[in-house]
């Protein structure tokens, strides 16, 4: 091969950006997990998941008087499904496992672990204490614009994370997160982003929440052939979703029995781990 076939060759690869290259360290499929299959049931019969509103804590930026923030998202990872047992234990053991090339091409986000002790952690808070007065107005807002949008997509090597009713100290990095982030168009009336005091709180976040049932142009939607797994915690579990399905999906037999064929009980991997 020429030395010129070779570049070309090699752009042509370099530019298939369409073209998931498959993970060996990492799973080939984002799953979500929850704790009662009624979630579940209602991520099938909408064929989407449907965002909800959860709070961060960003008290390592330092910012005056904001130390927590807290936005509609869908979180999913990319843990090997034999490595998925402590996640299930902090977010529940009814889960659903997509096609990683589905989420890619649907936006889903890895999300930025950032070190505080980094250059481009020093960096960033710089970005955010440029004071208003210092920099012209129209200069400033596409850079802030662009820190709010990457603020949503970064976390800590560790912190403090609210969950089971109590805030515990994480390693966020182990949890392999990706996010999607609804785009919140003007005329929508929910916010982007909360961060006043007073609706910090659940409260709050679960009305929120349940605006965006109103609003199916902010849900990720799937087909069901995007879906890998159906995971479920016992045969009880099993029984259950499968009932649903065949009662409440419609879709053809045929589609019912490869749908159900997806089912995987964590209890029985957990005995061959």
């Amino acid at each position: 091969m020429s030395e010129l076939n070779q570049i070309q060759t090699e752009g042509l690869v370099y530019k298939d950006r369409d073209k998931v290259i498959l993970s060996v360290q990492s799973a080939n499929s984002l799953f979500n997990f929850m704790r009662q299959t009624e979630y579940l049931k209602l991520i099938l019969r909408n064929k989407a998941f449907i965002p909800r509103y959860y709070e961060e804590v960003i008290d390592y930026l330092g910012l005056d008087g904001v130390n927590k923030i807290a936005f509609p998202m869908t979180c999913f990872c990319d843990i090997h499904v034999q490595k998925i047992k402590f996640h299930c234990s902090n977010y529940g053991n009814i889960g659903i496992g997509m096609n990683k090339s589905w989420g890619i091409k649907n936006g889903i986000q890895p999300i930025h672990y950032i070190n505080d002790k980094s250059r481009i952690f020093k960096e960033l808070i710089d970005l955010f204490k440029i004071e208003d007065e210092d920099v012209n107005e129209q200069i400033l807002e596409p850079y802030k614009n662009y820190l709010l949008e990457h603020l949503i997509f970064i976390k800590p090597l560790q912190g403090e994370m609210y969950r089971k009713d109590k805030y515990e100290s994480t390693n966020f990095h182990d949890e392999k997160e990706w996010r999607y982030i609804p785009s919140i168009a003007n005329d929508i009336d929910l916010p982007e982003v909360i961060s006043d005091e007073i609706y910090m709180n659940q409260t709050a976040y679960n009305t929120f929440s349940k605006g965006i049932l109103s609003y199916e142009k902010l849900w990720l939607k799937f087909e069901y052939s995007d879906i890998k797994y159906l995971l479920l915690e016992n045969e009880a579990d099993r029984y259950d979703i499968i009932q649903y399905i065949n009662n409440e999906i419609d879709i053809s037999i045929e589609e019912k029995f490869i749908l159900a064929s997806k089912i995987i009980i964590l209890d029985s991997i957990g005995e061959d781990l």
